[in-house]
């Protein structure tokens, strides 16, 4: 016959404050800290259980650990719904953030239902019925509130401005660990009086195993598995498109042409960089030149509009449907650069939005990273020629090459 597992509530506690500290101390990533708080939690109450009560069963181990694991993100993720049910209450004046209570009840609730019912399908008895999950929930209740107790524990220590969670994590973490003892404890003495370790950690025989309450185990331990495999790919796939982006810029930046040397910017007049003339039915509108001002390369920006009509009324009511652009830059490399590289980052952020087309006999770089499946949206066009990089672009789902044409033959491409 088995002994009766011993339990402490105090051992329980001092794990899972032993969990918090590291929290508290070390500052964490978010992508680290997003894993590694739950983590660290479950292996703490995972190492009690192991040593004082002597439940060393490794799948379930690594069971309980996983759910601990998805824990936090699952709380944190309640807590974003949340804040559109409660908005933080905030201004661009002040620093302080005024986080509504239910905030941290619904997240500390959320977090503390994984966690008891991972520990109670865990560490349990094998005789757990529906009784038993019903306890899960109203345990849960208690999670919640150590939430709002942290939660307002860390607003008065910062003074409102939540700058640093220390006494969520300080509170929350051994109150959880203390509210999964209180329910074993009292599980184990409702339901299995004259065994009191029979779980199944303990490798028991299964006996008077409710059948649908193996299922609803087998799907939550799924459903969180799945979770936090989706939260691992998602925390992997971004990592390796931030790796890929940085190692666009310094690409980037090494293809940069030299900037020593460079020759005078001869400035052109409106009408030498335009065509100000009516082209395809549309008129030009407020053309402009604009100089850069410390940048490097100097550069000069030369912008102009086509409408529908050719004495367009006041700025507020003029829809513009091609935009012209020429860049003034101080030699060929430069403006060959701008094409491969457009702002804003364009062939970092959305490689995919450039491609190469033929025009007319030439070829430009069709840029699609503002037009949307729909027709909406901006589609331009972009070339160089010498030292001008040239855009054509569509405001408006119609696109008439006309203005393609008639500017590559103004200023032919060198691509």
């Amino acid at each position: 016959m088995n002994q009766p597992i011993r339990s402490s509530l105090v051992a329980l506690a001092v794990a899972g404050l032993g969990s918090a500290l590291p929290t508290a101390i070390v500052p964490l990533k978010a992508d680290v800290g997003e894993f590694s708080i739950g983590f660290v939690f479950g292996v703490a109450l995972a190492f009690y259980f192991v040593v004082w009560e002597r439940l060393s069963n490794l799948a379930t181990i690594a069971l309980f650990i996983c759910v601990c694991t998805a824990a936090f993100p699952a709380a944190e993720y309640a807590a974003m719904k949340l804040e559109t049910l409660f908005p933080v209450n905030g201004s661009m004046g002040s620093a302080r953030l005024d986080i509504p209570m239910p905030v941290f009840f619904g997240a500390g609730c959320v977090g503390a239902f994984l966690v008891l019912a991972a520990g109670l399908f865990v560490y349990g008895p094998r005789t757990i019925n529906w009784k038993s999950l019903g306890m899960v929930l109203l345990w849960s209740i208690g999670g919640g509130f150590l939430g709002v107790l942290g939660g307002g524990a860390d607003g008065i220590l910062t003074h409102g401005t939540y700058n640093k969670m220390l006494l969520l994590f300080l509170i929350w973490q051994p109150g959880a660990a203390v509210l999964l003892g209180l329910l074993l404890n009292r599980e184990r003495k409702v339901l299995a009086p004259s065994s009191a370790s029979v779980s199944i950690a303990d490798g028991a025989p299964r006996a008077q195993v409710n059948r649908s309450i193996l299922v609803v185990g087998g799907l939550f331990f799924a459903c969180i598995l799945g979770y936090l495999g989706f939260l691992i790919f998602r925390t992997i796939h971004s990592a390796r498109v931030a790796s890929d982006r940085a190692a666009a810029y310094k690409r980037a930046a090494a293809e940069a042409p030299s900037a020593v040397n460079l020759p005078r910017i001869e400035p052109l007049t409106t009408a030498q960089a335009f065509i100000l003339r009516e082209i395809a039915g549309r008129y030009p509108w407020a053309p402009m030149s604009i100089p850069s001002f410390g940048e490097w390369p100097p550069f000069i920006n030369y912008l102009v509009g086509y409408t529908a009509t050719k004495e367009p009324p006041p700025a507020t009511s003029v829809q513009r449907i091609v935009a012209v652009g020429v860049t003034q830059l101080p030699n060929a490399e430069w403006a060959r650069y701008r094409v491969k590289y457009p702002q804003p980052n364009i062939a970092i952020d959305s490689p995919l939005s450039l491609t190469k087309v033929t025009k007319f006999g030439q070829t430009l770089v069709q840029n699609t990273y503002m037009r949307y499946s729909d027709g909406r949206g901006t589609l331009c066009f972009l070339w160089p020629s010498g030292n001008f990089v040239v855009s054509v672009c569509y405001e408006t789902p119609q696109v008439d090459e006309e203005f393609v044409k008639q500017y590559l033959e103004k200023y032919p491409s060198s691509l």
